[in-house]
């Protein structure tokens, strides 16, 4: 009952992007005690954001939940469309590697793929990189401003450097995806050094999982003409897929 429970809750987010608890106790028919609790559980898994006398829709408001509150995330999902991403990719590419949750799986699979450059805001992908110890990748990091809440790199200084760079192909996620607006994201510091990725790359490669696809966030990083690859989850919606396709874009579908 509480799954099901849950499922309604997340219906009636995504489509009026807020609830109240009243409103709840009258769709569910439970007590003022089990919405507070489901509605806990909801944000404790990252799916929603509790306010007084109700919740809100992560996806909708400019709220960016932090990198480890993102990383247990749709974990077989993301994995799957790293494993599709690095199919894309050729030895010798330079690769522009956005910062995020899936960006980091691709970077986990990138390793292998050698002689390769890549140009990253990405502490963590930074690190994997090093750790992995590979003599013929390089590894580009920005500079800028550190942002810890994702342990990425951001600000003036690190567009100026990005866009001293010309790469083969940019890699980068988003908190939302829309057939009409194309990627968006709920951070504005983050916006500038997306867009910085996108225009120093030849291709574009948008990687979101299915809880991305089909919503909107604050502001556009890359506009829909400006995605080549789309590479999702099979979660999503076989009309979204569609959706995209019809715009010219190339979506590939990861398989668990």
């Amino acid at each position: 009952m509480a799954i099901a429970r849950e499922e309604k809750i997340l219906e009636i987010l995504q489509k009026n992007g807020t609830v109240s608890v009243n409103e709840l106790i009258d769709i569910l028919q439970v007590s003022p005690a089990t919405v507070r609790r489901d509605l806990e559980r909801l944000e404790q898994k990252n799916k929603l954001r509790r306010t007084y006398g109700g919740a809100i829709d992560i996806q909708s408001v400019g709220y960016e939940p932090s990198y480890s509150m993102r990383i247990g995330d749709c974990t077989v999902e993301k994995k799957a469309i790293a494993k599709a991403v690095t199919q894309l990719i050729q030895p010798r590419e330079i690769v522009a590697l956005d910062a995020g949750t899936t960006t980091t799986e691709v970077a986990k699979l990138l390793v292998n793929i050698q002689p390769l450059t890549v140009v990253t805001p990405s502490l963590t992908i930074g690190q994997m990189f090093g750790e992995a110890d590979r003599e013929e990748i390089t590894v580009i990091l920005s500079g800028g401003i550190l942002r810890s809440k994702t342990l990425s790199l951001v600000g003036d200084l690190c567009e100026e450097v990005l866009l001293k760079y010309r790469c083969d192909k940019a890699i980068i996620g988003c908190n939302a995806l829309s057939p009409e607006l194309g990627a968006m994201n709920t951070n504005l510091l983050a916006l500038g050094v997306k867009k910085s990725l996108v225009s120093i790359s030849k291709k574009l490669i948008v990687v979101a999982d299915h809880t991305k696809i089909g919503r909107t966030a604050l502001a556009t990083s890359a506009s829909i003409e400006q995605i080549d690859t789309l590479v999702t989850d099979w979660q999503t919606p076989a009309h979204l897929v569609e959706e995209f396709v019809n715009k010219g874009i190339h979506v590939i579908v990861a398989q668990p």
